[in-house]
């Protein structure tokens, strides 16, 4: 593991359904700031921004929101707390509506959209995105994304007034929550990242009228970064902000994921050890990706993970070992 405290800028965007129904619960939710921000190293200079979740039609798609006579970025060494939290609720009040997407719910799309080089230079010009920083994005809504595919056996909630659809069939062509982290970590590059939400997860309770709904597509997106899933339906706002923040901190610590260097992995091989003792961790075949769960160490702690490939003709080779430390010792 590296030096502590390696990064000590954080660009916070969250990316909002604008919808009619989560009217009083954005702005609930950005009073929780400080809960987020409690939790990170002190003296971080950290920023804020909203972005709508709209689609093409909308010309805020991937733009970050603002009203005449404030700024696109809260910045925390320009602002006290009490000013971004009452900047941050200002955005969220006074929004925008997309009527070509359901009112506002396609926070996938509008999120790639945001890395594409008009947009991503927009954010750059305005302090955000920052290419010392690291990255958290937080989305809020209550229901699933525009662009989600429907688990196998899951029906899709009637749309009365016919918008879904539509909007599906111009937008989402190769938007999946695969397509968008990959965006994502080709600019942020080994800068941490984390992705979490405050929406309707598989364990919530909510009322089975309207269009509330599982999460699908944030969801998804969520879990391929190992975020957090905050429960919308429990309106636990400010300690579901308090664990994405403990969360952001630890991310800004240690490295928790690592890029396998050889591909034709054979997971039944893996094994993962934290300054020589085991430790429990997933491997994301898709992203050739190890990702330590629990524990990652300390500063300095060596990271040891060790598998075999497997060759053209089903034979596995022999081990091969990973470290990004001298593994001598091992």
């Amino acid at each position: 593991q590296p030096d502590a405290e390696i990064v000590r800028k954080i660009d916070i965007l969250f990316v909002t359904d604008t919808s009619g129904s989560l009217y009083q619960e954005r702005p609930s939710i950005v009073d929780g700031l400080d809960s987020f921000t409690s939790q990170l190293p002190t003296s971080i200079d950290y920023n804020a921004a909203v972005m709508l979740a709209h689609g093409s039609k909308s010309s805020w798609s991937g733009r970050l929101w603002q009203r005449k006579g404030e700024p696109k970025v809260l910045k925390s060494k320009e602002m006290s707390i009490d000013a971004m939290r009452a900047g941050l609720r200002y955005k969220m009040e006074a929004i925008a509506s997309d009527q070509y997407s359901d009112g506002g719910e396609e926070g996938l799309y509008s999120l790639a959209r945001a890395f594409d080089g008009d947009r991503l230079a927009e954010m750059r010009a305005a302090g955000f995105l920052r290419d010392d920083a690291a990255l958290a994005v937080v989305f809020i809504a209550d229901e699933n994304d525009i662009c989600a595919i429907y688990p196998a056996g899951v029906t899709r909630v009637f749309d009365p007034d016919n918008i879904e659809l539509p909007a599906f069939g111009r937008d989402c062509a190769g938007i999946t929550p695969e397509s968008v982290l990959e965006k994502i970590k080709a600019y942020q590059n080994t800068r941490p990242l984390l992705i979490s939400g405050i929406v309707y997860n598989h364990q919530s309770q909510f009322e089975p009228d309207g269009e509330n709904e599982v999460a699908y597509g944030y969801l998804e997106l969520i879990g391929l970064n190992k975020g957090l899933a905050i429960d919308m339906a429990g309106g636990r706002f400010n300690e579901g902000l308090s664990q994405i923040g403990q969360l952001a901190t630890r991310r800004l610590h240690l490295v928790t994921e690592y890029i396998l260097s050889q591909m034709n992995i054979d997971p039944t091989t893996l094994r993962v050890f934290v300054d020589r003792a085991p430790v429990t961790y997933e491997y994301e075949a898709a992203l050739n990706q190890v990702h330590l769960n629990s524990y990652a160490g300390v500063e300095h702690s060596e990271v040891l993970i060790n598998y075999c490939t497997i060759s053209g003709g089903g034979e596995v080779d022999d081990p091969i070992v990973i470290t990004n430390q001298d593994d001598s010792n091992f």
